[in-house]
């Protein structure tokens, strides 16, 4: 099933580049619509946007006034806005490996920026909430950056994690398709991207070992 899927995937897709190029963005568009459209046909559990529930109600529901809050991963797009910082006194400490990636987030964004790879950062062990949206799916060591994430944590802290699902049949269609025909049809699609996207994807698997760390270090 999964085969044929991915099979039908690499087809539509392959169409898509070839209509974009003579369409451009109303094709895309219409695809939008379209997907709304199927998306209403499915139960309301089903149709829930992921990625919008975790930073509209999942990330608020863990901010406390005047603690110590740490964006990993977060760059150029904090989770946690100026606006949102200043009204409950947070302070933000915005962790990534792009130095002008920190550097470009909004003024008043971050307290603090540590330009490190999270796989081999050591944390102070202050920060509650930890909040890591999109990022491990890009690290290839997911285990190293789970126990980074861990150090950061204070006793009792928790780490709000958001991850594409691996077996999201586009996921498995990145993995499968050539790197080069990967960017090609990104680029070709959204042209715009090509100076801020198209990183390699790296699905690897956290082991148990890892999360007993991550479990006795969070649980006071």
């Amino acid at each position: 099933m999964l085969i044929t899927l991915t099979l039908l995937a690499v087809l539509a897709l392959l169409l898509t580049v070839a209509i974009s190029t003579l369409s451009g963005r109303r094709f895309i568009e219409f695809q939008t619509r379209l997907s709304g459209r199927f998306d209403g046909l499915l139960p309301e559990g089903f149709r829930i946007d992921g990625n919008r529930e975790f930073l509209d109600k999942l990330v608020p529901a863990f901010l406390q006034p005047r603690t110590v809050v740490y964006d990993v991963g977060g760059g150029e797009n904090p989770v946690v806005g100026p606006e949102r910082k200043t009204e409950l006194d947070l302070r933000v400490i915005g962790v990534d490996i792009d130095g002008g990636e920190l550097a470009s987030a909004p003024a008043g964004s971050y307290d603090q920026t540590v330009c490190a790879d999270i796989s081999g950062y050591q944390g102070p062990e202050d920060g509650d909430p930890v909040i890591c949206q999109a990022l491990l799916e890009h690290v290839r060591d997911t285990g190293a950056a789970l126990r980074a994430i861990s150090t950061i944590l204070k006793r009792g802290g928790r780490a709000l994690i958001f991850v594409p699902s691996r077996n999201a049949v586009y996921a498995r269609l990145n993995l499968l398709l050539p790197e080069a025909l990967n960017r090609k049809i990104l680029f070709t699609v959204f042209p715009e991207t090509r100076r801020d996207h198209g990183f390699r994807a790296s699905m690897t698997d956290a082991r148990l070992p890892v999360l007993s760390a991550w479990q006795r270090n969070a649980v006071s």
